[in-house]
């Protein structure tokens, strides 16, 4: 039984990875862990809140980048429409490119882009409503195959990219092809069900 629980972390971390991608790790690597699944886990330097569930995507690891655990991922899993979504919260680096939205969006967009086959599809501004307060970002959505859930498949995937204070949120969700008309407007409503602080 113990096994069985290690293989499938290993495999949610793997998924989460290589799926939703990772921002830039500590060079001792990095933290990974599993909140209580009763419990909000809050992110103490930004005061982001993060629900156990929401609108039927399950909570799953919590990966700290940083040893300060300002830059963390937190993986957000859709069992019946197939969603593997990321959440990212981190520091606005104080100058250069990925000082501001769009140099940084640009940055976000080129690293899915570096996936084999990637087709960037749209890219435009976006608005969302976490917590009935209008956010405005960066929105991009690409296609690509690769193997997701244990099987090679046409992906969708989609980037958001928003600034809050000296933070970056960041989300990306990927889902087979095949699920995108249902898919799209969920990943939608779990970043509407975020608490910004």
């Amino acid at each position: 039984m113990q096994v069985r629980r290690i293989s499938h972390w290993l495999f949610s971390l793997l998924v989460l990875c290589l799926v939703t991608g990772c921002p830039t790790m500590a060079p001792t690597g990095p933290r990974s862990f599993k909140p209580k699944s009763t419990e909000v886990y809050t992110h103490a330097p930004s005061s982001f809140q993060f629900p156990p569930s929401a609108q039927g995507f399950d909570r799953e690891t919590v990966v700290e980048y940083d040893s300060r655990g300002e830059n963390i991922g937190v993986g957000y899993n859709h069992p019946s429409l197939g969603i593997a979504a990321t959440i990212y919260v981190y520091p606005i680096p104080p100058q250069g490119l990925d000082s501001t939205l769009k140099g940084h969006f640009e940055t976000c967009k080129n690293d899915v882009l570096r996936r084999p086959g990637a087709k960037l599809l749209l890219e435009k501004p976006v608005q969302v409503m976490p917590g009935g307060k209008e956010r405005s970002g960066e929105y991009a959505s690409f296609a690509y195959t690769e193997l997701f859930a244990q099987a090679r498949q046409p992906l969708h995937s989609e980037l958001f990219l928003f600034t809050h204070g000296s933070w970056f949120i960041k989300c990306r969700a990927s889902y087979p092809e095949g699920q995108r008309v249902a898919a799209a407007p969920m990943v939608r409503l779990l970043i509407n069900e975020l608490v910004w602080p």
